[in-house]
């Protein structure tokens, strides 16, 4: 698959800066292998996800521990990379974490974790979660379901094309709706 986007034109000669993955291996292998340069980000919302069924497992579902340690693992990694000093309150923010969480697989999923996740404070235009992946990959499932598959590899290259035509209109449409509201909401003020 990275070939093929290499072939289509994404890829770090184009100026592809970095990848936000899950932090599945096979990934991190595979943009290693065909993007040697590549920075590569792990989603900050499944290393989460990660701390909360770590601590699930130590206290249950229901316990308040899951909400508070996760909010606290959150402040370790969620800052605004905008803001001078960000990644250095992210390191502060370890330590504490580490403190008050040591001996903990949570705490050890966190600093594990940490390198990964805060890339997006060293570098410029990536994104901290892959949210916008996932959605686009969980309506390209929902669509081909009913398709019952590709008769051709030329019927699915033909479909993939359409699809990423259309997901880049709907992106761009996006942000034209969101520059009118903001201007909107401007004007209102005055």
């Amino acid at each position: 698959m990275l070939e093929w986007l290499t072939d289509h034109g994404v890829s770090p000669q184009q100026g592809l800066v970095g990848v936000t993955a899950d932090g599945d291996a096979a990934i991190r292998e595979a943009v290693a292998l065909v993007w040697s340069g590549v920075v590569q980000q792990q989603c900050v919302w499944h290393i989460l996800e990660r701390v909360a069924d770590d601590v699930v497992a130590a206290h249950g579902r229901e316990a308040p521990e899951v909400a508070a340690i996760v909010t606290q693992a959150g402040s370790v990694f969620l800052h605004d990379p905008r803001r001078v000093g960000a990644m250095s309150r992210a390191m502060d923010r370890l330590q504490e974490f580490l403190i008050d969480h040591s001996g903990t697989r949570w705490g050890e999923t966190v600093q594990r974790a940490f390198w990964e996740g805060t890339q997006y404070l060293r570098t410029s235009g990536l994104q901290p979660t892959n949210g916008a992946a996932e959605r686009a990959i969980r309506q390209l499932r929902r669509r081909i379901k009913i398709m019952d598959g590709f008769k051709s590899e030329a019927a699915a290259k033909n479909f993939a094309e359409t699809w990423r035509l259309w997901q880049n209109m709907r992106h761009a449409l996006a942000l034209e709706r969101r520059k009118q509201i903001r201007h909107r909401k401007r004007n209102l003020k005055l």
